[in-house]
């Protein structure tokens, strides 16, 4: 098979094969000069590093709600790496595929805010919302843009309608938290961040949640400790590391870059020019 960074070679599955799998793509995705390989499932796709020789790193997940599309897992992948237009490419095509999901017009909000366009993102939500006002995950992408403009009364509203439809997710605690922090109602954050810290007594708690909230309170010692446990959890979340702007103000901090080596990202934020 030749091996082409700008070639792309997918493979159904027909029952059989990978336990799970619905397809195979071989690639060089992170455009190293080695061939990749990424298995989708129902629920996601699994990544494989190619390091020459016919070797490659241990694979990484990627979970995707609702999602049984390879163009839905890799374009999470090519979101991660920071590669946005590739990224919403891939998810334009599943949207082609499969119209009528919200997931997917979701996930295209997502990489539009990633990337830093707010006001898409915000129109990829209320589409959302205009067919199904109860979509949780609408109202949290539609709070985090209107957060990251500075609209802190709407953004709230939609983290504690978040907060309601979720049945008091972790993810809605934190959204709500550090976005009362970032408004400046710090002791309604502390209260918030000091009740999610308690719960980890003899308990999972999403580390990387906590870490988010300690960083909109300006406290970058606690959100590194609690980021270095999310990656000792192997948090999922922390494949965002390199585009969540809920670390931007830890970027130039070297325990950022750091993190960043043990997730497998430093090479993407590099590449960016980040």
């Amino acid at each position: 098979m030749e091996n082409s960074s700008d070639r792309l070679r997918l493979f159904p599955l027909y029952g059989g094969g990978f336990s799970g799998a619905s397809g195979i793509a071989v690639g060089d995705l992170n455009r190293d000069g080695h061939l990749d390989v990424a298995i989708a499932s129902w629920d996601g796709a699994t990544v494989f590093l190619g390091s020459g020789a016919g070797t490659f790193s241990t694979g990484v997940s990627y979970y995707v709600p609702f999602g049984n599309s390879i163009a839905i897992g890799y374009g999470v992948f090519l979101m991660c790496e920071h590669r946005f237009d590739e990224a919403s490419a891939q998810f334009t095509r599943a949207h082609g595929l499969d119209p009528l999901s919200p997931m997917i017009v979701l996930d295209l909000g997502q990489v539009r805010y990633y990337a830093g366009h707010y006001d898409a993102a915000i129109e990829q939500a209320q589409e959302v919302l205009a067919e199904d006002p109860h979509f949780a995950m609408a109202h949290d992408l539609l709070g985090m843009a209107y957060a990251r403009e500075g609209r802190f009364p709407e953004a709230l509203s939609e983290f504690q309608r978040y907060v309601e439809l979720s049945g008091r997710d972790p993810d809605a605690l934190m959204r709500l938290d550090a976005t009362y922090a970032a408004s400046g109602n710090r002791k309604r954050a502390l209260d918030l961040a000091q009740e999610m810290e308690s719960a980890s007594d003899g308990n999972y708690v999403a580390a990387y949640d906590v870490s988010v909230v300690y960083a909109a309170l300006g406290d970058r010692n606690r959100a590194f400790d609690w980021l270095g446990h999310a990656i000792d959890q192997r948090s999922s979340s922390c494949l965002l590391l390199a585009i969540d702007p809920s670390f931007e103000a830890l970027r130039a901090d070297p325990r950022f870059l750091e993190d960043l080596r043990r997730v497998g990202l430093a090479q993407a934020v590099s590449s960016d020019g980040a």
